[in-house]
C-alpha cells in the first residue's frame, strides 16, 4: 500500500517521507494553536491587524499612529488572511497562517538539508527541527518569524541549490521586509557556501553583487519611509545598531551566558545537546553546515531570551543532532540503537514544549480574563506595566461583537513605573506632573519614558491597575482580579 509513496516525489521530496514530515507537524502543531492567550507582541500584532482591516497604510500602526520597529507586509498579509481561517477561535484564527507558513518551510527546508546529505539524514533532521520549541513556538503564535523564515530558506535554496542568485537576493529583501536585518543570514550563508566548497569565482560575478545589493535596497527604502517622522533613526540607530554593536551588553558576560544556556534549555535542549558531538565529530567534512552551525554564537552571545532567534540556526543545529545518533553509511537496522535515541530525543523535546506552553499559559493568562472582562465596557482607563494582552482582549471581542474598539485611556510605564506616578494620572489623565509621550507608542520598545494614548474619555468608570504598581484603591469595588491586575469599578457605573 506504501510502495506509491516511495517511489512518488512531491517536489523533489519522497512522498512518504513527506507525508510523514507532515503528519508529524500538523500533530505538535494544531493542538496548540488556540491554548495560550496572546503573549506579549502577539497582543501588539493583533491590535495593529485589527487596525490594518480599517484600512491599509504604507506604515504599519497603532492607535492610529504609525510605528517604526515592523514593516507593513505582515499586517497586511494576516489582515486579510485571519478572517480566512476565524472558523478555530479567537486566537487559532490570527495563528493559523503562521502554521500554514511554517509547514511550507518543510519544502525548501528537507531540500537545503538534502543537498548536503541524503535523505534519510534530511528527514532524520527535519524531524529534530519539528519537535523543537524554537519551531513549534513561531509556528503556533501571531508572530512574523513564520512568513520570514519561509523567505529566508527559499532565498538559501535558490542561491545554493538552484544556482540563481536573483532569486535568492530578491526572496532576502521580501524577507527583510518583515524580519528587518535577519533576512541577512540567507546572503551572508550564500557567500560562506561558495567560500567554502571552492567556488569563490562567483563572488565576483556581477548578478550575485547585485543579489547582493537588494535587501540592501529594501533596508534604504525602509529608512526612508521612515523618517519623515523620525522612524528612520528610531529602528536603525536606537535599537537595531545598539543591539548588534554591544551584544547584550546590558548584563555582565556570565550574566550573558546564564541567560543564553537558560534559554536554550528548554528551546533546543536535547536537540542543541546532541549536536554538539555531532559538530565535535563531524565538522570537518561538513563544512557548509559547519559555517552555518556556528552562526549559534550571535543569538548566544547576544543573551535574547526569545528562542525564535535561534530559528534561522535551528536547520544547521538538527543537522549535527543527527549526525551524532545515525550514521547514512549503514542501513535503516544497524542505526537501530541511534533510531531509538532519536526517539528519546523528541519525546523530551516534545515534553519540553508542553511543559514551557503551560508555564507561559499560567504567566499570562490573567490578561486575557482580565481584557475580555472589561470588553464592551465604556470609560475605561487602563494603567502600568506592559501586559498588552489586556488591550488585544478588549479590542478584539469589541471588534467582533460591536464591529469597533470603543475608546478607553491607556498608560504605558516602564518597570519603574510606580503608585505616585500612576496615581497622578488616575486623578487628571492629561496631568503634566509626570513626563509622557502623547500619542505615539513607536518608541515603546527604545524608551524608558511613559506612554500616553489619545481618549477623549474625561471622567472613567473602570480603572485597570496592571502590574504591582504598589498601591490600590479601598472605596471602588473590584470588579475582578488576576494575578498582579486588579479592575476596580467606580460606584454607580453600570
Amino acid at each position: 500500500m506504501l510502495d506509491p509513496l516511495r517511489k512518488r516525489d512531491v517536489l523533489g521530496i519522497p512522498a512518504l517521507l513527506l507525508l510523514i514530515l507532515a503528519i508529524l507537524y500538523f500533530l505538535t502543531r494544531l493542538p496548540l494553536l488556540g491554548y495560550l492567550p496572546f503573549i506579549q507582541d502577539e497582543a501588539i500584532y493583533a491590535v495593529m491587524i485589527g487596525e490594518q482591516q480599517d484600512g491599509l497604510t504604507v506604515i504599519p500602526t497603532l492607535f492610529g499612529y504609525p510605528i517604526s520597529w515592523k514593516m507593513a507586509p505582515f499586517f497586511w498579509l494576516y489582515s486579510a488572511l485571519a478572517p480566512l481561517s476565524s472558523g478555530v477561535g479567537l486566537e487559532g484564527g490570527f495563528r493559523f497562517p503562521s502554521v500554514v507558513f511554517g509547514f511550507l518551510c518543510l519544502i525548501p527546508l528537507f531540500l537545503i538539508l538534502k543537498h548536503f546529505s541524503d535523505e534519510k539524514l534530511a528527514f532524520l533532521s527535519s524531524v529534530f527541527y519539528l519537535v523543537s520549541f524554537v519551531s513549534v513556538y513561531p509556528n503556533t503564535s501571531l508572530l512574523i518569524d513564520s512568513p520570514a523564515f519561509l523567505l529566508i530558506l527559499l532565498s538559501l535554496y535558490f542561491y545554493a541549490v538552484k544556482g540563481n542568485p536573483l532569486a535568492g537576493g530578491a526572496l532576502a529583501a521580501a524577507a527583510f521586509t518583515f524580519k528587518l536585518v535577519t533576512a541577512f543570514i540567507s546572503p551572508l550563508l550564500a557567500m560562506g557556501y561558495f567560500i567554502l566548497l571552492g567556488k569563490r569565482e562567483a563572488l565576483t560575478n556581477r548578478v550575485f553583487i547585485a543579489s547582493l545589493s537588494l535587501p540592501l535596497l529594501a533596508a534604504l527604502a525602509n529608512y526612508a519611509i521612515l523618517s519623515p517622522f523620525g522612524g528612520g533613526d528610531q529602528v536603525y540607530f536606537e535599537e537595531l545598531l545598539p543591539r548588534l554593536l554591544t551584544s547584550g551588553g546590558q548584563a555582565d558576560l556570565v550574566t550573558r551566558v546564564s541567560m543564553s544556556l537558560d534559554t536554550l534549555a528548554y528551546s533546543m535542549g536535547p536537540v542543541f545537546l546532541v549536536s554538539l558531538f555531532g559538530f565535535a565529530k563531524n565538522w570537518r567534512g561538513n563544512r557548509f553546515m559547519s559555517f552555518w552551525y556556528a552562526l549559534t554564537i550571535i543569538p548566544f552571545l547576544a543573551a535574547t531570551q526569545y528562542p525564535w532567534y535561534y530559528l534561522p540556526v535551528l536547520p544547521a543545529v538538527s543537522f549535527f543532532a543527527a549526525l551524532a545518533v545515525y550514521d547514512f553509511r549503514k542501513a535503516w537496522k544497524e542505526n537501530l540503537p541511534g533510531l531509538l535515541a532519536a526517539a528519546a530525543i523528541c519525546a523530551i523535546s516534545l515534553m519540553l514544549v508542553w511543559g514551557a506552553y503551560q508555564a507561559l499559559f499560567n504567566l499570562h493568562n490573567p490578561e486575557r480574563v482580565i481584557g475580555t472582562a472589561i470588553a464592551g465596557k465604556e470609560n475605561v482607563l487602563i494603567i502600568g506595566h506592559f501586559k498588552p494582552g489586556i488591550i488585544a482582549y478588549k479590542e478584539l471581542n469589541e471588534r467582533g461583537h460591536m464591529g469597533r474598539p470603543l475608546d478607553y485611556g491607556f498608560i504605558l510605564g516602564p518597570p519603574s513605573f510606580g503608585g505616585e506616578e500612576a496615581a497622578a494620572f488616575v486623578r487628571d489623565y492629561g496631568t503634566g506632573a509626570v513626563p509622557a509621550t502623547n500619542g505615539s507608542f513607536s518608541g515603546m520598545y527604545t524608551s524608558a519614558s511613559v506612554f500616553r494614548k489619545d481618549t477623549n474619555i474625561t471622567d472613567f468608570d473602570y480603572l485597570v491597575l496592571a502590574g504591582d504598581l504598589g498601591f490600590g484603591f479601598t472605596g471602588p469595588e473590584i470588579l475582578v482580579r488576576a494575578g498582579d491586575i486588579t479592575v476596580y469599578k467606580k460606584p454607580g457605573a453600570p
